[in-house]
């Protein structure tokens, strides 16, 4: 079966935190505590896809493979995904190790 991965932003959008600046897709952004199992499944897939647009940014310091923070930038949208980052790392959604794959 054919997966989509629009579908998978779709479903997900519905138990998401709201972000400021963008909620398109392929942008990051957290699920509300109460998101149902398998909708987190399909959150997982959807960061998986989205990371290497944000790795793509150049905002990230690395030491040993591993991200360990973020540089600075004055653009909100930028800005407001290092935050969102940083709460799907500390949730498991991220690895910090941006070669890790969680599929």
């Amino acid at each position: 079966m054919l997966e989509n991965p629009r579908e998978w932003y779709e479903q997900c959008e519905k138990y998401a935190v709201e972000n400021k600046y963008s909620m398109d897709f392929g942008v990051f952004f957290v699920l509300k505590p109460d998101a149902p199992e398998h909708i987190k499944d399909v959150f997982r897939k959807y960061i998986e896809l989205c990371k290497k647009p944000f790795h793509s940014l150049g905002l990230n310091v690395y030491k040993n493979n591993c991200i360990i923070d973020f540089l600075p930038t004055e653009n909100p949208f930028e800005r407001e995904q290092i935050e969102v980052a940083k709460q799907l790392i500390k949730t498991g959604y991220l690895n910090n190790n941006p070669f890790f794959k969680f599929m």
